[in-house]
């Protein structure tokens, strides 16, 4: 409907599996997006979630090419913005790929952080851009 379907391809699939799948045959975008559901939906899932975003970035890293934008998203509370971007880091040394964070942001206005409810606050998005 939007006029589109001749430059861009939708895939319903396992994303880790589906991620690896187009890394070994060596496919590369403009722009890679990753908004996963959340990986951690308490404190004790907080490391293996880390684990999750760390592997999910690695990937899509090495997907994004050299110029172009890895979109990265997170709604789990228990992974901080801290712990998201360390893990963002630390898949742009495993991928061998330098990954400038150019754009961050939360929730929208109209899904507020309420002062009283940290949990309000677990949205978070960054735009990377992907060096060599």
């Amino acid at each position: 409907r939007n006029g589109v379907s001749d430059r861009v391809r939708f895939v319903r699939a396992n994303a880790m599996h589906e991620l690896r799948r187009l890394v070994k045959e060596g496919e590369r975008f403009d722009l890679v997006v990753c908004d996963p559901p959340a990986f951690a939906r308490n404190r004790k899932e907080a490391e293996g979630a880390a684990r999750g975003y760390r592997e999910l970035a690695r990937r899509a890293l090495v997907l994004t090419r050299p110029g172009g934008v890895h979109a990265a998203a997170s709604c789990s509370h228990n992974v901080d913005r801290g712990l998201f971007v360390r893990c963002l880091a630390e898949a742009s040394v495993g991928a061998g790929r330098e990954a400038r964070i150019f754009h961050s942001a939360g929730a929208s206005p109209d899904h507020p952080v309420l002062a009283t409810v940290p949990e309000t606050e677990y949205l978070k998005f960054v735009l990377v851009r992907v060096g060599t």
